[in-house]
């Protein structure tokens, strides 16, 4: 009897984790869609946050650059400024160690990733390189 009642627990355990992580998922998925003017019915890269964030990992467990990745994949080829994806980050609780803010972290990552061609750039906006050759590139 209490084999059974470990394993419920357990399993209740696991269920509860797996919500917070659908959780996480759905407040960022409901912020990235708030960052559009107007309403679409289909955004681009939705599909590749889902691969980026698998679940129970929540975007706060990536490293920064994939985390930037995850916000810029919902963006597509329009992309989005060094401010909007520090919002976004911050809006799913994603945070820094160390000395520097998010904000100049944001932005100096994806001016190295840039430069090293894994982001393109347009008037100040940022995207992801594969996006600007139709997304058909693996990262």
């Amino acid at each position: 009897m209490a084999a059974l009642r470990e394993a419920l627990l357990t399993e209740k355990n696991d269920l509860q984790e797996a919500k917070r992580g659908i959780d996480r998922r759905l407040k960022l998925v409901n912020q990235l869609l708030e960052e559009y003017d107007e309403p679409q019915p289909h955004l681009p890269g939705v599909e590749a946050i889902k691969a980026e964030v698998p679940p129970r990992q929540s975007l706060s467990e990536l490293g920064v650059r994939d985390a930037i990745r995850a916000v810029l994949a919902s963006a597509g080829a329009r992309g989005l400024k060094p401010a909007a994806v520090t919002k976004s980050l911050s809006r799913g609780g994603y945070d820094v160690d160390g000395s520097t803010n998010l904000g100049t972290r944001v932005r100096n990552e994806m001016w190295r990733m840039a430069k090293k061609g894994e982001l393109g750039k347009t008037d100040g906006r940022y995207f992801l390189a594969e996006a600007e050759a139709g997304g058909d590139a693996a990262p």
